[in-house]
């Protein structure tokens, strides 16, 4: 055997007898090595004995699931020794495999590697390192111990439907916007002493799912000349997101309109939309108005502002807004607050919508946790890329 082999196979850290040891099978999808250590000064486990004697080898089968498509065997000969002091006979260490085991340490830092992705249940890790299920939870539980972190001037808080998990169906994520980590997972939400604010974008999704309900009311007026060749309803169907989307983002060069053969551009289409209808007209007006408010206002005039932008809602009789000046009346304080700013940048949940998704993701392909603790540990491991592995893994119980 040559040190290119042992080099493919990730074995460079033993100390192997290259003369001795031989490769009996390799394949395509199966490898068999047979591994012989080099001969180490070895003393008596019990007196200290350096007068030893070999009696024998043995050969022990050890898994090295290194990679995804080829399994691979290694056969470890070891010394057999005895000691004629006190008569003991013991085995030469194993450096392959931790404790008396048949798997080997570099397939159990795989199965840790496997886990940090979150489409990779407990069960595809098993069956890509030919262990079982039970072995791959207990290498995660040894190797993995998570305190609670650090906690940040700001702390992002959303919750991820979990049923089988907890009790009350949702964990609490915490989450540090600044370093993008998870600080930690809870079983339920529970409120301290914190300056609570609401995050920007569910309320502006609020507004906007209002407003659509407008567009989709006035669309309706003028279901009856679909037939009719009238361009009204299609205007309202096919450009909906120049009344929806940020304006400034849509293109702006003209537009060829089907049903009119007209060259238009986005400005020209959006009045002619609005100009049909003035609770639409104003129910827009609305939302750009606070739009611009959200975007410009500071902790120093939100509160005034808002006020007036409640006072501009209610007296617009909009009925598709009521849903909305409810929460802008229940969440008032928490929507001010919103408005502070950390370092230039204004307080947002934004950056832990990425780690939901993984969140999401993982239990999506997991069909469902039980255990709160590992799958807590889990989150933390896959979103954190600086989590730690136990120098000394813990033994289980």
């Amino acid at each position: 055997m040559d040190y290119y082999t042992l080099k493919l196979f990730k074995l460079t850290y033993l100390d192997v007898d290259l003369e001795k040891s031989f490769v009996t099978h390799i394949t395509n999808d199966k490898s068999i090595l047979n591994i012989f250590l080099k001969t180490k000064v070895q003393a008596c486990k019990i007196c200290g004995c350096g007068n030893i004697k070999v009696r024998s080898t043995s050969q022990t089968k050890v898994n090295h699931s290194i990679y995804s498509d080829l399994k691979v065997e290694l056969y470890i000969h070891r010394r057999k020794y005895f000691c004629p002091d006190c008569g003991h006979y013991f085995t030469e260490d194993n450096p392959i495999v931790s404790s008396n085991r048949n798997i080997s340490i570099m397939t159990d830092f795989r199965i840790l590697d496997l886990l940090k992705d979150p489409t990779n249940t407990y069960s595809k890790v098993a069956n890509l390192t030919s262990t079982s299920i039970t072995y791959v939870q207990n290498i995660f539980d040894k190797y993995i111990d998570i305190k609670l972190g650090k906690l940040s001037t700001v702390v992002c808080i959303d919750e991820v439907y979990a049923k089988k998990l907890v009790d009350n169906k949702y964990i609490c994520i915490w989450y540090n916007p600044f370093e993008r980590k998870v600080i930690d997972v809870l079983d339920s939400r529970w409120k301290s002493d914190l300056l609570i604010c609401v995050d920007s974008f569910h309320v502006i999704k609020h507004l906007n799912d209002a407003f659509n309900q407008v567009r989709l009311r006035v669309q309706k007026r003028f279901a009856h000349l679909k037939s009719d060749s009238n361009s009204y309803y299609w205007l309202y169907k096919k450009y909906n997101k120049f009344l929806l989307r940020d304006f400034s983002n849509i293109f702006s060069g003209k537009i060829k309109v089907n049903r009119t053969g007209m060259l238009l551009d986005k400005y020209q289409i959006r009045e002619f939309m609005l100009s049909l209808d003035d609770e639409l007209r104003l129910a827009y007006e609305l939302k750009e108005e606070y739009r611009s408010f959200n975007l410009s206002a500071s902790i120093c005039d939100a509160k005034d502002r808002l006020l007036d932008l409640m006072d501009k809602f209610k007296a617009s009789r909009i009925k598709e807004f009521y849903p909305f000046i409810r929460t802008i009346k229940n969440w008032f304080v928490e929507i001010v607050n919103s408005f502070n700013r950390i370092n230039g940048k204004r307080i947002s949940n934004g950056p832990m919508e990425r780690t939901n998704r993984t969140i999401k993701q993982l239990f999506y392909n997991g069909f469902g946790f039980t255990n709160f603790q590992r799958t807590r540990k889990r989150i933390i491991y896959i979103s954190n890329p600086d989590t730690p592995l136990l120098g000394v893994p813990k033994h289980n119980k």
